[in-house]
């Protein structure tokens, strides 16, 4: 996203530290999913994921990105307030 031609997102990129010679446009970007379709497949399909300016989406990072803050998040409040009562 920090390749974007958007002067706004080049000012914020700045502020994060990065520099211009480090951005990648899009259309220079390829991804692909690695799908094993059960969890005793033995074989992989690659399948191409769609890049565009806003960068791609990946349900299976999504989901466990997810799951990782739904852990986090419970693991904080019960330090701060105690176990939530069920």
């Amino acid at each position: 996203m920090v390749g974007a031609d958007n002067q706004d997102i080049k000012d914020i990129s700045k502020e994060f530290g990065y520099k211009e010679n480090e951005f990648i446009k899009f259309n220079d970007v390829g991804a692909y999913l690695f799908d094993y379709e059960t969890p005793k497949s033995k074989q992989v399909k690659v399948k191409p994921i769609k890049v565009d300016k806003n960068g791609f989406e990946v349900s299976t990072f999504d989901k466990t990105i997810e799951e990782l803050n739904k852990r986090s998040d419970e693991l904080f409040y019960t330090l701060k307030y105690g176990k939530a009562k069920e």
